[in-house]
């Protein structure tokens, strides 16, 4: 892995420790479809996603220990439901974060990230979607490409607060493997873990995990729960082999939906609907863009 964009759907952590020199601005931007094939439904029928998703971010040092930065991002899913009523439909994500990173000590780092968001079913009023959140850690610096910390996310994810606690990692064991966190915290769940290859000709490979969980409003026509919440979890295990080209990045991920599950509240917070899934093919494709 290497400091560019590389996650399913944002920056890898490890960009903390290997931003631009001091003066230097950055900016990048990605884009990913990503495929979950049909899984089927704790009381009969499947389900299946097809999600775009798109990020676009900047970073700028405040000083010579701190830099800030914007990271900007929207998804669309589109949910079918096969052999079954569907608790929902289309649903849109988007929110914006401000990275805060500063140093306290040659080898401390302290990391800031409040964001801010909506998520709702189409035709769902965007006022009462919004969710927001902040996540705080500390990571030490042991040398070029090797940090571990921890941090805490705290969450208020419509209707509900959330909080939970994440490891910060990026250790390249030599020049070629290095174990690092494959996502960015955010409202959805922590970080995750991958183990990746570099191959040092500008392939990698990797493999890794991380919980996903999404809330989202539901729209007043809903059939089973208007005005109620939606709720899609998942542990998604890959295997990623990437390309990286200087300028842009390729990253292809192949792999499986695992401990699947979708519920529905009404407006008053009573579960209407909560189904486990099977596991289910996941493949998605990451281009990203730095300058």
């Amino acid at each position: 892995m290497t400091k560019r964009a590389c996650g399913l759907l944002c920056v890898a952590v490890a960009s903390i420790a290997t931003a631009p020199a001091y003066g230097e601005s950055s900016y990048s931007v990605s884009a990913t479809p990503l495929y979950i094939g049909d899984a089927g439904l704790e009381n009969g029928g499947k389900v299946r996603l097809q999600s775009m998703s798109g990020n676009v971010g900047g970073r700028w040092d405040l000083n010579e220990v701190s830099n800030i930065g914007v990271q900007i991002n929207y998804a669309h899913d589109d949910w079918e439901f096969t052999d079954r009523a569907a608790p929902w439909k289309n649903v849109a994500r988007y929110g914006i974060s401000v990275p805060f990173m500063m140093a306290l000590s040659p080898e401390w780092r302290l990391s800031v990230t409040p964001n801010v968001g909506v998520a709702a079913e189409t035709g769902a009023d965007s006022s009462d979607a919004v969710l927001g959140g902040v996540s705080a850690g500390a990571f030490k610096v042991f040398g070029k490409d090797k940090l571990i910390g921890a941090g805490l996310a705290v969450f208020s994810n419509l209707d509900q607060v959330r909080a939970f606690p994440y490891f910060i990692v990026s250790w390249k064991f030599d020049e070629h493997w290095r174990l690092a966190n494959p996502l960015a915290v955010g409202p959805t769940g922590p970080g995750g873990l991958e183990l990746s290859y570099d191959s040092g000709k500008g392939w990698d490979l990797g493999v890794g995990g991380a919980y996903r969980s999404s809330r989202f409003r539901l729209n007043e026509n809903n059939v089973g729960a208007p005005k109620g919440v939606g709720e899609f979890s998942t542990l998604p295990v890959f295997f990623r082999a990437g390309y990286d080209a200087k300028v842009w990045r390729l990253d292809g991920y192949l792999g499986a939906s695992v401990l699947g599950s979708l519920k529905t509240e009404n407006a008053n917070g009573d579960d209407v609907l909560k189904e486990d899934l099977d596991p289910a093919l996941l493949a998605g494709v990451t281009l990203s863009i730095d300058f």
